[in-house]
């Protein structure tokens, strides 16, 4: 397999986008500390965009279910909060500003 140097630097975030902030995800197990923003942003955009896909297992879900669902992982502290504001906001849902 060839490697590209000009997309190590994407490769090396998106080959993050099933990590978890509490380590349940994969395929490294790594916890919030070694997750870099631009690899938590792409883990709730993932999710959000899995959740509102059809599965041969289940319907789509609705937008405003994805996010309940998505909300509910941050809850569980696996996916990152201001991350997930950040793809809900995107994705036209209304979301509360965060204090800084």
């Amino acid at each position: 397999m060839a490697c590209s140097s000009v997309l190590a630097g994407i490769a090396a975030v998106a080959g993050l986008h099933h990590e978890r902030l509490d380590g349940s995800g994969y395929p490294r197990g790594l916890t919030a500390t070694a997750i870099p923003a631009p690899a938590r942003i792409l883990a709730a955009a993932d999710v959000y965009h899995a959740l509102t896909e059809p599965c041969p297992h289940r319907s789509a879900h609705l937008p405003a279910q994805a996010q309940r669902l998505l909300r509910a992982e941050v809850l569980a502290g696996r996916v990152d909060g201001a991350a997930t504001d950040a793809v809900l906001a995107v994705a036209g849902h209304r979301v509360r500003c965060r204090a800084g």
